[in-house]
């Protein structure tokens, strides 16, 4: 989790984690144990070369340990990050090659999912695509086999209404802040400065009452 944390922002929390399911990697994980099999298999007849048959040996299971590794690597790696605040897409197809794309949910125009291939039927995996308003009409985020990619598109649509929601009261705030402001300039210019004086001195004598009031006022001096 610390890995991915450094890259959320103030007050931003991890809501899920989402990874391809371990079967979309089935013929991958065939070849590890293949190239693991293929020195075991033969370790006796290169053994029997002695110097040279030790070295061929050593560099096959290197060579299985490194591509193991690296199928773990991009099997945790490769990842969709979904916060309070927007989603985050790790890519990483190559050992030392990363790519990091996010976007806030009100920039989401369409979420959907497809089901494609035997082992993603079997496996009851999807491709997850996300189209965003300033992308056109490609996929801009495409998160492949991932499980209950159904579940994945409602909680990333249920997100979106709400950061939509939020931005609306946001919006409705300021307005109603700008009109409040504009009413008390307007009180300023009606009464004069004198006049704002001798009702800061009203309020200070009812101070439980006219606090709130007093602060509303305060920008007018």
């Amino acid at each position: 989790m610390s890995f991915y944390s450094k890259n959320l922002r103030d007050g931003e929390q991890i809501i899920a984690i989402i990874r391809r399911n371990w079967l979309t990697y089935l013929p991958k994980i065939i070849l590890a144990f293949i190239l693991f099999f293929i020195p075991i298999f033969f370790m006796f007849p290169f053994l029997a070369w002695q110097t040279m048959g030790q070295i061929i040996l050593a560099l096959l299971f290197a060579i299985a340990l490194f591509y193991l590794l690296k199928l773990l690597s991009l099997s945790y790696f490769n990842c969709l990050i979904i916060t309070t605040e927007r989603l985050i897409d790790f890519s990483q197809n190559k050992t030392f090659e990363r790519t990091v794309k996010e976007t806030d949910f009100l920039n989401i125009s369409e979420v959907s999912y497809k089901i494609k291939g035997i082992l993603q039927m079997i496996s009851r995996a999807g491709n997850l695509e996300i189209k965003l308003k300033s992308s056109g009409q490609e996929p801009s985020f495409t998160i492949k086999g991932i499980s209950a990619p159904e579940k994945i598109q409602n909680l990333i649509l249920d997100l979106k209404k709400l950061s939509e929601e939020e931005n609306k009261i946001k919006k409705a705030h300021s307005a109603i802040s700008e009109t409040h402001q504009e009413t008390l300039l307007k009180i300023k210019n009606d009464i004069g400065e004198e006049g704002i004086e001798r009702l800061l001195q009203t309020l200070h004598s009812d101070k439980n009452d006219g606090e709130q009031k007093e602060k509303d006022l305060e920008f007018l001096k």
